[in-house]
């Protein structure tokens, strides 16, 4: 021990360049961990980033839709205050698939029924203006439309401050067809509950359900309807196993279909056939449990259904003249020959009247015409014949009527003298451009403005004249 201290002190340089070795040893260790750590904070900074920007993307869209959602249940609030029709019980969420839609579940001020009430932003191909003729024709016309397998409207509005169109539908707690496919509940989100595949439903339902649904678009077309055009399992409300077809409405507020984008380039030369279409998707969707994803079905599709289901839906998508068979074609198709249909046992139903303006409304609809008031042309009309009756009423009798009475009537031989009666002129003939007024003339001035007025009427030629202007400040 005693000779190493010894060489330490004769050496000195050894430890110092000892230390000097740890010391670069230690910095070179720590300048190796810092770039090891940077290296994987940098790699899990760049995940982090990415999986916060996906987060916050959808943290946007959902302070977005609850914006939006917020905005429409003021507006329902204070629609409903105004009306005095119903009462707020509750806002849905999104339960269907137009992003645009809003639910309200309502209750009746009077029967205290609870009703389903939808808020939609007006389309622009509306062809009708909602003022308050044509909404109470609306109103008529859907009140008389009663039909067991017809879901009843009993309202339709529109907000004109926000565009905003109301409707009022019956609420079945139990849901659409849709959410007995996929067994679901009708209050959850659209785009959770139908994310899945189910089995379908069984033959026999699928027949009866399906010829319910052809009953009751029969008795629309019946009534003078235009077409559907919104056949869907989310348009068909079911409760003790019986179907009711809703969103008939939606031809006259000039909503698209939910079909349009898949099966449009099938209705380019035939614009007739979107019910018939509509149809079969149905057909296949209640079978197979999903919903078709191409216009025709494939044979991929047609493999775990029933031989009588395929049959059907050749028979609706596979023609040999490329066409497709109309609604009562598809119900007389041997798939429908054995359902009988006990609501119609029991159904007596009442003659329908449909006013002149009801058929005048149905008709400008069909026909793809805006109406932009309620009936108007007979309003005109009326307005017109009460104008001209007016008129002959109070139309003066003409020169041959009053030569005829004056001739008839006897008069007193006036006195001799030595002037001339003045004859009054004869009236104008009715509906005739009444004579101008008698130009006055001018009586000419003595002198002063008077003269000069007189000759500027008269168009004389007026002498120049030079004026003094001594606005100029002085020097």
């Amino acid at each position: 021990m005693t000779g190493v201290v010894s060489f330490l002190e004769n050496n000195i340089w050894v430890p110092i360049v000892g230390g000097l070795l740890v010391v670069i040893i230690i910095i070179v260790v720590v300048i190796l961990i810092c770039r090891c750590r940077r290296r994987a904070r940098y790699d899990y900074s760049a995940l982090e980033e990415e999986m916060s920007l996906a987060h916050k993307m959808e943290v946007e869209r959902q302070v977005e839709r609850s914006t939006v959602r917020d905005g429409v249940f003021l507006n329902c609030s204070f629609y409903l205050r105004s009306s005095g029709n119903y009462t707020l019980v509750s806002q849905l969420g999104d339960i269907g698939s137009r992003t645009n839609k809003h639910w309200f579940i309502v209750k009746e001020s009077r029967g205290k029924m609870e009703r389903l009430m939808t808020l939609t932003p007006r389309s622009q191909s509306m062809l009708l203006s909602l003022d308050s003729t044509t909404r109470k024709t609306l109103k008529e016309l859907f009140s008389v439309l009663k039909h067991p397998y017809i879901d009843p409207i009993y309202d339709v509005d529109i907000i004109k401050a926000q565009d905003l169109i109301v409707t009022v539908h019956s609420f079945c707690g139990k849901g659409s067809l849709k959410d007995l496919i996929y067994q679901t509940q009708c209050t959850d989100d659209w785009h959770q509950k139908y994310s899945h595949k189910n089995r379908g439903l069984l033959l026999l339902q699928v027949q009866t359900f399906g010829r319910q649904i052809l009953e009751a678009l029969f008795f629309l077309e019946d009534k003078g309807l235009p077409l559907h055009g919104h056949i869907h399992s989310g348009n068909v409300m079911v409760q003790n196993f019986v179907c009711r077809l809703t969103g008939y409405e939606n031809a006259f507020l000039g909503r698209s279909s939910k079909l349009q984008p898949l099966i449009r380039k099938k209705l380019r030369d035939n614009k007739e056939a979107i019910d018939s279409i509509s149809f079969g998707h149905l057909l296949f969707e209640m079978s197979a449990g999903y919903e078709l994803d191409e216009p025709h079905p494939e044979p991929r599709h047609l493999l775990t259904l029933d031989q009588l289901t395929v049959e059907v839906l050749n028979f609706i998508f596979e023609r040999e003249n490329q066409s497709y068979p109309c609604l009562r074609e598809i119900a007389a198709h041997s798939f429908f020959k054995t359902i009988h249909l006990r609501e119609l046992d029991s159904h007596n139903p009442a003659p329908i009247h449909l006013t002149a303006d009801m058929k005048n409304l149905l008709k400008a609809i069909r026909k793809g015409k805006r109406v932009p008031h309620g009936n108007i042309k007979r309003r005109k009309q009326s307005v017109d014949e009460i104008s001209v009756s007016n008129t002959q009423k109070t139309r003066k009798p003409s020169l041959r009527q009053t030569s005829k009475l004056s001739s008839n009537t006897p008069r007193s031989t006036p006195p001799p003298t030595g002037r001339v009666p003045h004859i009054p002129p004869p009236p104008p003939p009715p509906g005739g451009i009444p004579p101008p007024p008698p130009v006055q003339a001018v009586r000419p001035a003595a002198s002063g403005r008077g003269a000069l007025l007189g000759d500027i009427q008269r168009g004389a030629k007026l002498k120049k004249t030079v004026t003094n202007d001594k606005s100029t400040p002085r020097v």
